[in-house]
């Protein structure tokens, strides 16, 4: 009878410890599909379009307006021909969200810097479509990012 107890005691340690290895292996798998499927979006862009409005390089002299997004510290740094703004960002999926930080504080001539901001605060998830990061507020368009070569 003891020896029939005994077995029954090895065998439920081995499942459970077996159990329990597989489930950490099955774990350890999700976590490789979920950071195989992070994009990396990071890099420097030009500013195509604002709320549905092209920009154009004679509106702005000698630079497009700019956005420089680092990947490594979660933060970017932009500026749309007046005031350098920078903040950090989250992501999760598709998911984005610009969070204000540092601005200069030079008065600007016309709205499209307010513009700018509100759609950077306002963005709530973007896609990748023909390499342009697209940003939008639910289903609305608000930017257009074109990359620069890296």
């Amino acid at each position: 009878m003891k020896k029939i107890l005994g077995l029954l005691l090895l065998a439920a340690i081995t499942f459970s410890c077996t159990s329990n290895g597989s489930e950490a292996e099955g774990n350890k798998e999700v976590k490789k599909e979920v950071q195989a499927k992070k994009v990396d979006i990071s890099g420097k862009y030009t500013i195509l379009e604002l709320n549905g409005v092209n920009l154009k390089s004679k509106d702005f002299g000698k630079k497009m307006p700019m956005i420089l997004l680092d990947g490594e510290k979660m933060s970017y740094s932009t500026n749309i021909g007046c005031n350098q703004i920078g903040g950090s960002y989250t992501l999760e999926g598709n998911s984005i969200k610009f969070l204000s930080g540092m601005s200069t504080m030079m008065a600007c001539p016309d709205k499209l810097e307010a513009n700018y901001i509100l759609a950077l605060s306002e963005v709530d998830n973007y896609k990748i479509e023909n390499f342009m990061l697209k940003a939008y507020k639910g289903d609305e368009l608000k930017i257009i990012f074109q990359p620069l070569k890296r």
